[in-house]
């Protein structure tokens, strides 16, 4: 058969000028105030077992955790509906979690990486365009209300709705954006836990064509670079089984310390999967909706309104 490619999208070096004037757009300018928030919050820190100078990347060991195919399944195709969620939702609230349990803080702070092809450039397309674009930005989960898990799901859900551009204008703001517009914002944050969902590979390898190998690539970053977190999670699906994996530094954590921290993660994640495919109707928030200033509570009394409404007719 003819071959027939698709069409050419942008290159880097095209997305790369305008991402110049992007960057004094006043587009990109309106989310200072709410990066501006996220700086000002308070949050805690959590407790390393020994303090060291030495944090460099041989310095790295890492624990793998993985969930059953089964569990997978419920967490991809079934548990998304209970709050019309995304997975991100439901694996960014279990970590939420275990943080606040370690310590002791209502607001959690961890740094998020996503793949940063969002279309905030008009006439822009990197679709297919070769190389990383990745996203990196703080989040603040907001656990005060956990002991309510529907809720608590809720309030993460919306929170992550509320990231102008899915946070690929932070790192745009701080490197490339000129100094005279940036005003107070400071960029000191310095999150200890980075987290990045990769997606599920099986999609992308499960075509009569490729597998995946057991060859290892060997290493990607040199061992001499400086380690930028304190635990560094990446999570795929491989195989119909949702992968985790945990680097740490191990003159820093007893690797004792980081399994307790990976079962009570893998325990949280499962006991809300659980919830999730329990749940018998959908709960909307209001991130679904086009009007999005109202709040959880406010949506409910609405929705209480119109039941009550409907019920008396």
């Amino acid at each position: 058969e003819e071959i027939e490619l698709p069409a050419k999208t942008h290159s880097f070096k095209e997305w790369s000028k305008n991402i110049i004037n992007y960057a004094k757009s006043s587009k990109l300018l309106e989310e200072i105030k709410y990066w501006r928030k996220i700086e000002n919050t308070k949050v805690g820190e959590f407790r390393k077992d020994y303090e060291t100078t030495n944090n460099k990347g041989y310095n790295s060991n890492s624990i793998e955790m993985k969930i059953s195919k089964e569990n997978t399944n419920n967490l991809l195709k079934d548990t998304n509906r209970a709050y019309n969620t995304e997975i991100n939702d439901i694996l960014l609230a279990s970590l939420g979690l275990v943080i606040k349990e370690w310590t002791g803080e209502n607001k959690v702070l961890v740094n998020l990486e996503g793949h940063g092809r969002e279309e905030i450039m008009p006439n822009m397309n990197i679709t297919r365009t070769v190389g990383w674009f990745t996203s990196v930005y703080p989040v603040i989960l907001n656990c005060e209300e956990s002991d309510d898990i529907g809720y608590y799901i809720k309030v993460v859900k919306d929170d992550l709705r509320k990231i102008p551009s899915r946070g690929v204008g932070y790192n745009i703001l701080k490197y490339i954006t000129p100094n005279e517009y940036i005003n107070d914002l400071e960029f000191k944050l310095k999150p200890q836990i980075s987290f990045n969902y990769l997606g599920q590979f099986d999609n992308d390898i499960n075509q009569g064509v490729f597998n995946m190998s057991s060859i290892s690539t060997g290493d990607s970053i040199s061992k001499e670079s400086q380690r930028l977190y304190d635990i560094n999670i990446n999570g795929m699906v491989v195989n119909e089984e949702l992968c985790l994996n945990f680097e740490y530094n191990k003159d820093e954590y007893k690797r004792s310390t980081i399994v307790e921290f990976v079962e009570k993660y893998k325990g949280i994640l499962l006991d809300i999967i659980k919830h999730c495919i329990e749940k018998e109707e959908t709960e909307t928030t209001p991130s679904d909706f086009i009007y999005k200033e109202v709040s959880i509570e406010g949506l409910q009394n609405i929705k209480s309104k119109i039941y009550s409404s409907f019920n008396r007719i």
